[in-house]
């Protein structure tokens, strides 16, 4: 009995000791609180370091901030006890990499030229300038926000620069009311991109980061031939879209965007943000002799930190595809095509050294690679010029009863069994020319995008391949060159069709003549090609076995090696 009361007492005791263990781990509530003047087991003890933002010695914990308080109030809360941060004077300073000089603001912290220092203005032979003046006090990497007293502040705001490394840069700003902006830029030396993260207190309305207005410095849209300055991009969920600068009329919104930005034919300002964002687009008047206004865009930021990538750079796909961003070529649906060509061009070129004659040397190529197709287009026509009598005796037969459907049904009729007993198909000539256009078409839009061309020299007065020729003298031997084709080529119709077609070289003059002399010039080595080749086909008709082919009934042959027909 004794032994069973003493084990029933250990067990006691030691039940006591452990619940005393364990208890208060389970139910914190029972544990009462430590003294006043004894720290916490444990916690960490009060630094004296102010935070990245500024907060002031023996500033709450972590631990300490009531549970349903945001980042953002936190951030507020913490800089509205901070010292001011200004500037007493406005600082410009000068950031370079390899082929690239920015400068830097630190009124409103922001970038006040971009320029490429190897892409120059074809007119002023100055390096190209990609940041826009005409909207005064914003610009690249300026704030945008939808509190109207906060941006105003922050973007005129002097802020506090520190050099944190060789391409790295910090700039402060901190107002006695608690509103404050924190930068962290870093140009990489390699290329023309600019890794940013921004940091934002003493506002709850939605801000993002600004790239605009427009592209290029004002008044330098001459440079551009084909597509519209300040046209706006975005990818939203996969998709890229654009909208032409004169449609920015309103303000327009993308949720989940990967980047936003501006391009016009030549070059491109671009956000990407480290995720996926909203982002938003809206017209800024623009004093002066150009446009009205110009599109200004913003990446939205989530929170009090917004960070990511801004390139400010030519189109070239290298580039581009580096950064996932190939769809600024915008170079249509025979993209891969024009792709492939351009690669070519710039291979071809590598050997030549003149872009010039590297579309020469393609155009002779792509015309031989397809020298079957258009042999057979020409002698398909031929073979249509050979029966031409025989289908306007038809036509003539039925000429007096046009109006008559029966009639004409008949005439249709007789002219399918003409075609079968001749050998020849109406659409035998259209065919190869229809496969052929997307090859040629590719070509065409890769020389008119290729950034390659531009300042790029051919020969004595053409110094610009991608600028109209100043003398207007290859559109008019390209011109002449269509002229001499449409009489050699052979033509089935009548007389007034032929003269309607000898207009098409004017009106395809006139049109050239504000291409881009490279475009000229592969139009122009086409159409020679295609003289040479049609001219010989013609000298060599009567040898060529489809000749012997067509009327058999009215045509007699003989071996081909006596060089002649006889009837």
């Amino acid at each position: 009995m004794e032994r069973r009361l003493l084990i029933a007492v250990l067990v006691s005791i030691a039940f006591l000791v452990l619940w005393s263990a364990i208890a208060p781990r389970i139910f914190p509530a029972l544990s009462p609180p430590p003294p006043a003047d004894l720290p916490l087991s444990g916690a960490a003890e009060p630094s004296d370091e102010p935070s990245e933002l500024g907060t002031t010695p023996g500033a709450p914990t972590p631990a300490q901030t009531p549970p349903l308080q945001t980042e953002a109030e936190t951030a507020i809360e913490e800089s509205a006890t901070a010292e001011p941060v200004s500037a007493a004077r406005e600082e410009i300073f000068t950031m370079r990499g390899e082929g690239y000089r920015a400068r830097v603001t630190n009124r409103g912290a922001r970038i006040v030229s971009f320029r490429l220092l190897d892409e120059p203005d074809v007119e002023t032979g100055e390096p190209w300038e990609l940041v826009n003046q005409a909207a005064e006090g914003e610009g690249p990497l300026s704030i945008y926000s939808e509190d109207g007293s906060f941006r105003d502040e922050v973007n005129q705001a002097l802020y506090v620069v520190e050099r944190t490394g060789s391409g790295s840069v910090e700039l402060s700003y901190r107002s006695a009311d608690g509103r404050s902006v924190v930068k962290k830029l870093e140009f990489e030396p390699d290329r023309p991109v600019v890794n940013y993260e921004v940091r934002v207190a003493g506002t709850s309305s939605p801000w993002g980061i600004l790239v605009g207005p427009g592209i290029g410095a004002a008044g330098s849209t001459a440079d551009d031939r084909f597509a519209l300055s300040g046209t706006v991009v975005v990818e939203e969920g996969g998709d890229a879209d654009s909208v032409a600068r004169k449609k920015v009329d309103e303000t327009h919104r993308w949720s989940g965007a990967r980047y936003v930005g501006l391009v016009d034919h030549y070059f491109v300002s671009v956000l990407l943000p480290s995720r996926p964002a909203e982002a938003r687009a809206w017209p800024v008047d623009t004093p002066g002799d150009g446009p009205e206004f110009e599109p200004m865009v913003a990446m939205m930021a989530e929170g009090s930190v917004a960070s990511g990538r801004a390139l400010f750079a030519p189109k070239r796909r290298s580039l581009l595809d580096e950064y996932q961003l190939s769809a600024l070529l915008d170079t249509g649906f025979f993209g891969p095509i024009a792709n492939m060509l351009l690669d070519a061009l710039i291979l071809i070129y590598g050997w030549v050294g003149n872009y010039g004659w590297a579309i020469v040397l393609l155009t002779i190529v792509i015309k031989i690679v397809f020298f079957p197709l258009q042999h057979k287009s020409m002698v398909s026509m031929k073979r249509m010029q050979k029966v031409q009598p025989k289908m306007n005796a038809i036509r003539d037969k039925y000429k007096k009863s046009k109006a008559d459907p029966a009639q004409r049904q008949k005439m249709n009729l007789e002219m399918m069994q003409l075609y079968k007993d001749e050998k020849i198909s109406p659409a035998s000539g259209c065919v190869p020319m229809l496969l052929q256009l997307p090859i040629l078409w590719a070509f065409y839009v890769a020389l008119s995008h290729a950034i390659e061309l531009r300042g790029e020299p051919w020969v004595l007065w053409i110094t610009d391949l991608s600028a109209k020729d100043p003398h207007y003298i290859l559109p008019i031997v390209m011109t002449g060159t269509m002229f001499i084709q449409q009489l050699v080529t052979p033509m089935a119709g009548d007389p007034m069709q032929r003269k309607i077609m000898l207009a098409m070289p004017i009106v395809f003059g006139f049109i050239f003549k504000e291409f881009p002399a490279g475009l000229v010039l592969y139009w122009l080595v086409q159409n020679v090609l295609t003289i040479i080749q049609q001219g010989l086909l013609n000298r060599w008709w009567k040898l060529h076995p489809e000749s012997l082919e067509v009327g058999k009934g009215q045509l007699a042959t003989v071996p081909a090696r006596q060089g002649r027909g006889k009837r």
